[in-house]
């Protein structure tokens, strides 16, 4: 008994702790869904507490910055006998205006193991955060018109999240990128659109557009609508110089701002990755290309 108890202490044969999701791909504002397992080890242990930590990761430039979104303390001690396993449900409603995630940014949970006079366990699991419904009915219609997500798009830009395209069929000759900023609410989607044009690096065209849910549901009518819009803007860009200032400060405080919960926090010294739990920086962004 005194042998296990000392393995036990030493981290082999221990009590370990899973987080064990519904989903590990959620999308944007939907709640998270899952349970906390707890296995018991050799021997009986008291656990202390277990902390559940939601980590988002941001890759700017050269470096990669760490912050906590949400922290879910579970600090009531137990026991946790031999080969026992113990369960306790767990759910989170995501923020309708957090980051998706993307080639620059990431999600994990990070769950920690107390165990009173033995060697604490750590969990780590990955989540992938998707576009909402109606905000995908507009990405797969700038797909259908020829628009290619850019291999670094969903970038923060300091205020929102940005989402960047290429040209590949439809204004391939007129315009070198096409960017936009979004918000998401109750039956709209509200965008700020911007044309870099290929006549002139430094013109740029911008303007809001507006898109009714009827109208994302309808995806032969929204796409004629942006082809529309768009056209616009290439035809008479000097009649599309909106303020996207003016747009920041309509939007970045509603909730379906998408990108904006991070100025909550973005302005404060972040930490660059410090993250002991994860050695190599890019398992933090392992995501497929957006």
């Amino acid at each position: 008994m005194m042998f296990k108890t000392l393995l036990a202490k030493m981290g082999k044969g221990g009590a370990q702790i899973d987080l064990v999701l519904e989903q590990d791909h959620v999308r944007l504002g939907d709640p998270v869904k899952g349970k906390l397992v707890i296995r018991g080890g050799i021997i009986e242990q008291k656990i202390k507490k277990i902390d559940i930590d939601l980590m988002i990761h941001i890759r700017i430039g050269q470096r990669v910055y760490s912050h906590s979104i949400a922290q879910f303390p579970f600090h009531s001690p137990f026991l946790v006998h031999p080969s026992e396993v113990v369960t306790f449900p767990f759910s989170y409603q995501l923020p309708s205006n957090l980051l998706v995630s993307g080639y620059t940014v990431s999600y994990q949970f990070i769950t920690h193991l107390d165990i009173v006079a033995g060697t604490n366990y750590t969990d780590t699991d990955p989540m992938i955060i998707t576009p909402p419904h109606y905000f995908q009915q507009l990405l797969n219609a700038l797909e259908q018109l020829g628009f290619h997500e850019k291999y670094g798009s969903r970038s923060y830009d300091g205020m929102m999240q940005s989402f960047e395209f290429t040209p590949t069929s439809f204004l391939k000759k007129e315009v070198k990128e096409m960017e936009f900023v979004a918000a998401i609410g109750n039956d709209t989607i509200s965008l700020f659109l911007q044309l870099f044009h290929l006549a002139s690096p430094k013109l740029v065209s911008c303007r809001e557009i507006s898109l009714k849910r009827e109208l994302l549901n309808r995806p032969d009518q929204l796409k004629a609508f942006l082809l529309n819009a768009l056209e616009e803007m290439v035809e008479n860009p000097e009649q599309y110089q909106e303020s996207k200032d003016s747009f920041y400060n309509k939007y970045t405080s509603t909730p379906g701002a998408i990108g904006a919960f991070a100025g909550e926090w973005f302005p404060n010294p972040w930490l660059k990755n410090e993250n002991p739990f994860v050695k190599d920086e890019s398992l933090l962004l392992g995501h497929e290309k957006a």
